[in-house]
């Protein structure tokens, strides 16, 4: 996949980006055309997606951002600012915040770039694990409600067909079915 891109909606336009490259990217807000995050990805199109996915996770300002944008509709504008050399995105990422932020943009980095804050190896590790760790009790909570809920009198033969029909999902409700 070739990651140099410019998205808006559900549309992207994708062109080549040098090798040992990585992108300086702004998040756009769709219906002011404001920037509101800057970031950096070896890859934009994936970052966005991961942005989209992470919404509900993350209790971020930006995460915040992207919830109420959502609920009514639209999704962020993400636009590549510029492509830099691996080694040197740190200062282009911290550049870019300062000169939005020196120009009145009222942007949603919680930090200044260029991985602040830092978190040591151990940190990331810890903070995967419990984030891990919570998303297992989310799971466990969810097939908790799902199985009490097969056992009332409240489920549908719909939403039981739909269960029946999902391989995942069946191995592991079917005795409620």
């Amino acid at each position: 996949m070739l990651c140099n891109p410019i998205i808006s909606g559900n549309e992207s336009t994708v062109t080549s980006r040098p090798v040992g490259h990585v992108d300086i990217y702004g998040l756009y807000d769709p219906v002011t055309k404001k920037i509101r995050y800057i970031g950096k990805a070896k890859c934009a199109v994936k970052r966005l997606k991961g942005h989209l996915r992470e919404k509900n996770r993350m209790k971020s300002p930006l995460y915040q951002w992207i919830n109420k944008l959502k609920k009514s509709g639209h999704s962020p504008i993400m636009k590549v600012i510029s492509s830099v050399p691996e080694d040197s995105w740190r200062d282009a990422e911290m550049l870019a915040i300062k000169f939005f932020r020196d120009n009145g943009e009222r942007l949603l980095n919680v930090a200044d770039g260029g991985d602040e804050p830092f978190c040591s190896h151990e940190t990331r590790v810890s903070n995967g694990y419990k984030t891990s760790q919570n998303r297992n009790q989310e799971k466990m909570k969810a097939m908790v409600f799902l199985s009490n809920y097969l056992r009332s009198e409240d489920a549908s033969e719909k939403i039981k067909d739909r269960i029946r029909s999902n391989p995942e999902l069946f191995s592991v409700f079917k005795r409620y079915l």
